[in-house]
């Protein structure tokens, strides 16, 4: 008789401050070409998260850092999903979804209202698929946000 093997969901958890540079060396490519000073605004939201000002989720795969969840707030009772990142290497395994749905637990307890994520323009389809069924809606286009032709498109989500 055969058994079938149950997958064991991905932990997340919040990143501990010795796993800062490992979150620096996962994001430092993809955010320096995404974002004009991208290393340099990782840099300052990897202190919020240190100083209690930003959160940042964690999930890791085979003893390595697989994706990182870093979320900032703007308003009194709104947040943005600053960061959704998993490792090229790890995607296709539900680890962005898994970050994503702890995020969001977490913020419907501390009574959050609205989140909202702006995306290059080019993968918003691709953070679309994360997005959308967790009630977020995509609401406009930034044209030229981060220079001409980077466009970003912006989702938001009201609590429900």
């Amino acid at each position: 008789m055969f058994t079938q093997r149950v997958a064991t969901p991905p932990e997340v958890r919040d990143m501990v401050g010795s796993e800062a540079t490992e979150v620096m060396r996962l994001l430092s490519e993809s955010i320096g070409s995404l974002y004009p000073e991208g290393e340099a605004w990782l840099r300052k939201r990897l202190r919020d998260v240190s100083d209690g000002k930003a959160l940042c989720k964690v999930v890791r795969t085979h003893d390595a850092l697989s994706g990182v969840a870093i979320v900032t707030p703007k308003r009194s009772s709104a947040v943005k999903l600053s960061t959704l990142f998993v490792a090229e290497d790890s995607r296709g395994q539900g680890l962005g979804s898994a970050l994503l749905d702890d995020v969001l637990i977490d913020l419907e307890v501390a009574g959050v209202n609205e989140v909202y994520v702006t995306v290059a323009h080019h993968l918003s389809d691709t953070l679309g698929r994360v997005l959308l069924p967790r009630g977020f809606v995509r609401v406009a286009t930034e044209l030229n946000r981060y220079g001409t032709g980077r466009h970003e498109a912006v989702f938001t989500r009201l609590a429900p």
